[in-house]
């Protein structure tokens, strides 16, 4: 049930992704008139309105009926109780390094596509569009692969065939064709692992381990998701200083070859190490808290 909730929730978000990919550049340069700056701050004021509508209608119609306990413990020893988690912890690690990995491969992208690929920025957009169309393929595919191998396994061989897969793009020629292979074949592999990713992250949190009550796993998704927001804003530091270290140079339509490779490591090579990172480091020796439910998470519940 954990995955089939999973599943939903990560078909939703890769539907919005895949909207927003198709439709930012051209939303921009028809409210711009040209003029991309203005085009960007009309378009984000439209999705701060749509997005703002879309959480009023949970917040209005959706009400809790779950009692939760008030408990007596204080922070410090529910951050204790967390910390001694070894699968939240690896697991919270292997989203750090993806998130990380995931920034430098889509902050790069339009860099490589105008100044490797020599394309536009619309293809970029249609890239980024196609990799959410395999991620939404991928989803479907998370369900029948744990039920026959289990989450645990079908989370660390996707991460690492994520991280193979960018590295071999990175060997092979620059060209739009192998890239744009390479990238859904990429996005297959983040649209498998991301259901799972959920699942297991809820598996980590079923008691033991030093959990406590329902307080300490609140505060246990709050620090995974605090640590997934600051891997966007790590990476994109780094991002712009592997780009400036290269030697791009802003506003220039002819890049040198030393900022080309800059550029082309920066978008498929540092992705491809921190994904391998995840999977055969991180990931290595991660057993979820509840491992006969793992690997029957796709079985029918039991009769009440």
């Amino acid at each position: 049930m954990r995955l089939r909730l999973a599943t939903s929730r990560m078909v939703g978000a890769t539907l919005g992704s895949l909207l927003v990919s198709i439709t930012t550049l051209p939303m921009v340069d028809w409210l711009g008139h040209g003029n991309r700056q203005a085009g960007f701050a009309l378009y984000m004021v439209v999705v701060a309105c749509v997005v703002g509508g879309l959480l009023w209608l949970p917040s209005r119609f959706c009400h809790e009926r779950v009692a939760t306990d008030g408990g007596d413990l204080t922070v410090r020893a529910r951050v204790a109780g967390l910390l001694v988690n070894r699968g939240w912890r690896r697991l919270t690690g292997a989203m750090l390094l993806t998130m990380l990995g995931s920034t430098f491969l889509f902050g790069a992208l339009v860099y490589d596509v105008r100044y490797v690929l020599h394309d536009s920025d619309h293809m970029a957009g249609w890239l980024l569009g196609l990799v959410s169309l395999m991620v939404l393929a991928g989803c479907g595919l998370s369900l029948p692969l744990a039920g026959r191998w289990g989450t645990a396994p079908v989370m660390r061989g996707g991460t690492l065939a994520a991280g193979g897969v960018l590295l071999v793009a990175y060997m092979l020629p620059a060209r739009v064709e192998v890239l744009g292979i390479s990238l859904a074949l990429f996005g297959l592999c983040v649209g498998i692992c991301n259901p799972v990713c959920f699942t297991l992250l809820a598996h980590c949190m079923d008691g033991g381990d030093g959990f406590s009550g329902t307080h300490t796993v609140g505060l246990a998704w709050a620090l995974n998701s605090t640590a997934s927001k600051m891997a966007f804003d790590v990476g994109g530091s780094l991002l712009a200083g592997v780009l400036a270290a290269s030697g791009l140079v802003s506003g220039v339509g002819v890049q040198s070859v030393h900022a080309q490779a800059g550029i082309h490591a920066g978008f498929l090579l540092l992705p491809a190490l921190l994904y391998l990172l995840a999977g055969g480091v991180v990931l290595r020796y991660f057993a979820p808290q509840n491992p006969v439910e793992a690997v029957n998470s796709t079985a029918s519940p039991p009769p009440t």
